[in-house]
């Protein structure tokens, strides 16, 4: 499908997990690529903000994402989506429970 990429296409990677659960990742424009999330033990929720500042920013609009997966499953989101502001992910659920989510931005 056009405006598709995989996720290979991505030059940088995060992975957040229970250790670290969230990441400012960028304060200047970037096109987010992906977001590859699996649930452990429980459901996980991770949200994607299109910010500089962290989640103190975070509106609603197309820029504010919120991806999930539930328990055993994994999803991912491999729309690129431009984040003009920067590019900051936090997990909202799930991290005491092994869930992890990888962010693959450009």
């Amino acid at each position: 499908m056009a405006g598709y990429f995989k996720l290979s296409a991505a030059k940088y990677r995060h992975s957040l997990n229970s250790s670290e659960t969230s990441k400012q990742l960028a304060t200047s424009s970037v096109e987010l690529v992906g977001v590859l999330i699996t649930g452990g033990g429980s459901s996980i929720a991770v949200r994607i903000i299109d910010s500089k500042a962290g989640s103190g920013e975070a509106g609603p609009g197309p820029r504010n994402l919120l991806i999930g997966a539930n328990s055993g499953e994994s999803f991912q989101y491999d729309i690129p989506t431009p984040m003009t502001e920067g590019l900051y992910a936090e997990i909202e659920q799930g991290s005491p429970f092994n869930g992890e989510a990888v962010i693959f931005y450009r």
